[in-house]
């Protein structure tokens, strides 16, 4: 399961952290100095947190509670490799925080509710813990299992938060604790409800917030005394402890009486509890004999908890928010709104509706999956076909996936998966399907069911994460020994995971050589759909298959960086070089550089796939052009996607109607403007999809088709080329068809759409200019002056680029170029973009320099004739 805490970096929270933490240090002088002190501190300041606690939730409180600060503090500076807690200490933490909770309430009644110096040492003793806690032991080991307000946060809390929120995991997480509640506090209530520890801190509780505000009047007889505050003002509360303790029975000493009511009141509680829990247990399973026993427990710790949290309200902060009724009586109501909220979100949970939906979300992160109505064409049988395939074997993926996760996190054992039958039905995933999954997850990791081995959601974390950074350094060539070492001993990391985690990474059936061999199907796969593609077809084509291939070479240095990460660099480099000067007559030798390798079965593979990217390979594929476009748009995205669309452009008319449709709905704007240009070149573009373009959120897309609406009412405006269109385009002339597609891209988006009727100039021989036109259709004459007559130099066609020599030399043009028959369209790039260009590409600048020189001498021979 992917676990995020990103509290800590939102700036709101850090703030709040901050003032947090400055908060809880003014205590001690706002005890000290102010006449009201011990008041404002307990019935306004301690009085809030826990109503604050449940509004902002378990993990927010978490990560900006100021005792935490001082644990961290003691972290900073403490041993530089901290135990965990002792498992013995773990399984009955409740009893520890609980009693650490009945210890401070007796302080107060006996010493710290009005003695400012009392107040002050038990605050500084509470930091001074955290502190101490954290310099000795690992992770939130204070938090977890020691301070008394750990106790608070989850009684108030769970079994979950009002509203979802991101956890509060440690960064790095060590695993101080099993089930931890920071990853996942519904799991951690989950997996401990059944404790005696948890039981008996939960049904005592009540009782001991009871048996706190009751000693009040027990000890002078009337309410009075508490709801005045009276008692804040005591300041020779410490000189009392050996005064009667009870106004009814004055020979029991107060600090006998204290303690004394607190704990009546907390066994009675408890008491109370554990009879109705049985009673009611005796009455279930003679209505309903099936009824589970931990449904009954969670029913009362829910209830435990709401009573707790409304005993608390009625008392707490009343001296002195009773001073202003109208407040005191909307405080009271927002509390009461509140806990009844949470206690009907407590009460309709349970546990098999938590693993329903952990495995749901992980489910959800893995498939995304709509409905497609049946074809109308019989040409999309086969893309409906595939998709729908595809969806399966996602949506199957998905589930395995998510059953690893919910198993590998202990959240769910092998038995539990009968709770997901109703999902797997509604899945469409049959019990041979769920079977075989199962199978598949025992042979690829055999602890994952196995009883003896015991798995943990905070193990899981802490080996993600540790794994994550891990990878980080492999794959930022930064690695050794030493920072093995060092990020091992920071994330508490044995010896044996981390050699287990190193060769998951990097063996051969690691997580890198699982990169190589995806990026290796995938290339396969690009290539087979470029061999199926006819050459010299039509200019679509034509460019898909140029994208194709930049996909392929794209993927390929993919392959030859992940090696050169695995330690085979220097086998690497020769092929890197020629890959990147696209000379892939020279790489089937460079490959045998490649012996040596864990897989050496890669060599004839890369091979097989080099070996036809020349570009004039003849197609002798008899493959429908229509399968496979229908393959690629079925699973391509990006400029693939929208290079298979234009293709489509030149079929018949209903043909990819459902893809286009599709396509308008893709999130890249490229798509959906290239989807609009087909549509349109087909005849198809209706109202309706017109509509959809104004209201697109992107002006690519706007401005397409707002220069179409413009073009429908003005014969004078042109109709605007759509990006892939343009990029295509430029790709078929010469100069250009060696750049990248995204060089295309920004060439395309910089170069202006001009129309010259038949007898137009372009330009004429003289002029100073800072323009390349491309002609896109039609031809032009290049002609120079001689003697007073025009001499023609050439005829261009569609394809060619002129005036470069005028942009590059920075002289008069050197010939006059005119619209031969019109209309003539052209692309015009402004000077400046194209030696742009120039300038990244070397070898470009060569062609061009070749192509200048030609014209100059046509030229200067037609003058010398």
């Amino acid at each position: 399961m992917k676990f995020i805490s990103s509290n800590r970096a939102r700036p709101f929270w850090f703030i709040v952290y901050v003032a947090a933490v400055i908060v809880f240090v003014g205590l001690v002088p706002l005890a000290l100095l102010l006449p009201d002190g011990p008041r404002l501190v307990w019935t306004l300041v301690i009085a809030s947190i826990p109503f604050f606690i449940v509004l902002v939730g378990y993990h927010t409180w978490r990560d900006i509670c100021p005792l935490a600060f001082f644990t961290k503090l003691g972290q900073r500076i403490g041993l530089r490799k901290r135990p965990k807690i002792h498992p013995w200490f773990e399984e009955r933490y409740y009893y520890v925080t609980f009693g650490f909770m009945f210890v401070a309430l007796t302080l107060r009644l006996l010493y710290t509710n009005a003695d400012i110096y009392w107040l002050s040492g038990f605050l500084i003793f509470m930091a001074a813990a955290a502190f101490v806690t954290g310099l000795l032991y690992t992770g939130k080991t204070w938090c977890n299992f020691i301070c008394p307000v750990g106790l608070i946060e989850k009684i108030y809390c769970e079994p979950n938060n009002l509203k979802d929120q991101l956890n509060s995991a440690c960064n790095p997480c060590t695993a101080c604790k099993k089930d931890c509640p920071d990853i996942d506090l519904e799991n951690n209530y989950w997996k401990e409800k059944a404790k005696t520890s948890k039981k008996f801190a939960y049904y005592a509780f009540p009782g001991l917030v009871l048996g706190f505000y009751t000693y009040y009047y027990l000890y002078v007889g009337t309410w009075t005394y508490y709801f005045s505050g009276n008692w804040t003002r005591e300041f020779d509360l410490a000189s009392k402890v050996t005064s009667p303790g009870f106004f009814f029975f004055p020979y029991i000493p107060k600090w006998v009486a204290a303690p004394l009511t607190l704990l009546v009141f907390s066994l009675a509680s408890f008491g109370i509890f554990q009879a109705l829990e049985a009673w009611f247990l005796r009455r279930r399973s003679q209505e309903k004999p099936s009824q589970d026993r931990e449904r009954v427990r969670h029913i009362f710790l829910s209830l435990a908890s709401f009573l707790a949290f409304n005993l608390f309200y009625t008392f707490a902060g009343a001296p002195t928010f009773s001073r202003y009724p109208f407040l005191y009586q909307g405080l009271k109501f927002a509390i009461i709104v509140t806990s009844t909220a949470f206690l009907w979100r407590a009460l309709s949970r349970q546990e098999k509706d938590f693993i329903q939906e952990r495995f749901a979300k992980g489910f959800l992160r893995r498939w995304t999956w709509g409905d497609t109505p049946p074809p109308e064409d019989l040409k999309e049988v086969y893309f409906v076909h595939t998709q729908r395939e595809q969806e399966f074997k996602q949506r199957l993926n998905a589930y395995k996936e998510a059953i690893r996760e919910i198993v590998q996190d202990g959240i769910a054992t092998r038995e539990d998966l009968t709770l997901l039958k109703r999902l797997r039905e509604q899945l469409g995933i049959s019990e041979s399907d769920h079977e075989r999954v199962l199978s598949s997850l025992s042979q690829e990791d055999r602890r994952l069911f196995d009883p003896n081995y015991e798995h943990s959601i905070e193990k899981n974390f802490q080996l993600e994460n540790y794994r994550t950074v891990l990878e980080g350094y492999i794959m930022s060539g930064t690695s050794n020994e030493k920072i093995f070492q060092e990020i091992r001993r920071h994330y508490g990391i044995s010896q044996a995971d981390h050699i287990r985690i190193l060769k998951q990474i990097t063996d051969k059936g690691g997580t890198l050589w699982s990169q190589i061999h995806g990026h290796l199907h995938k290339a396969q796969k690009l290539n087979q759909w470029r061999r199926d593609i006819p050459l010299h077809f039509h200019i679509s084509t034509d460019f898909l298959r140029y994208i194709l291939g930049m996909e392929i070479v794209r993927e390929i240095e993919n392959i030859l960086e992940t090696l050169s990460l695995l330690g085979h660099e220097s086998r690497v480099k020769r092929l890197r070089g020629l890959l990147a000067d696209r000379n892939f007559l020279s790489m089937p030798d460079a490959l045998q550089d490649l012996k040596g390798i864990e897989d050496e079965k890669l060599i004839p593979e890369l091979a097989s796939i080099l070996e036809s990217q020349d570009q004039e390979a003849p197609n002798k594929t008899e493959v429908p052009l229509e399968t496979t476009l229908s393959e690629v748009l079925a699973e391509a995205g990006g400029n693939l996607l929208s290079a298979a669309l234009y293709a489509c452009s030149f079929l018949e008319n209903k043909t990819f109607i459902q893809p286009l449709a599709a396509a308008l709905k893709n999130p890249d704007p490229k798509v959906r403007q290239t989807a609009l240009g087909v549509l349109r070149k087909k005849g198809l573009l209706t109202d309706e999809y017109l509509q959809q373009g104004l209201q697109d959120e992107h002006p690519l897309v706007q401005n397409w088709v707002k220069q179409y609406i413009a073009a429908q009412r003005d014969p004078l405006v042109m109709s605007q080329l759509f990006l892939i269109e343009r990029m295509a385009l430029l790709y078929r002339v010469p100069l250009f068809a060696r750049l990248n597609p995204e060089d295309l891209e920004e060439l395309a988006v910089r170069a202006e759409e001009r129309i010259y009727p038949r007898g137009t100039d372009l330009f004429k021989e003289g002029e100073y200019g800072d323009e390349v036109h491309i002609v896109i259709s039609g031809k032009v004459e290049i002609h120079v002056a001689q003697d007073g007559k025009k001499k023609v130099i050439n005829v261009e066609k569609e394809g060619t680029c002129i005036g470069e020599i005028a942009v590059l030399g920075e002289v008069p043009r050197t010939a006059t170029v005119t619209a031969l028959d019109g209309p003539v369209y052209v692309l015009v790039l402004q000077g400046s973009a194209f030696q742009h260009v120039l300038m990244d590409r070397p070898a470009i600048g060569l062609q061009v320099i070749k192509v200048m020189s030609s014209r100059l001498l046509q030229i200067r021979a037609a003058k010398n004739l």
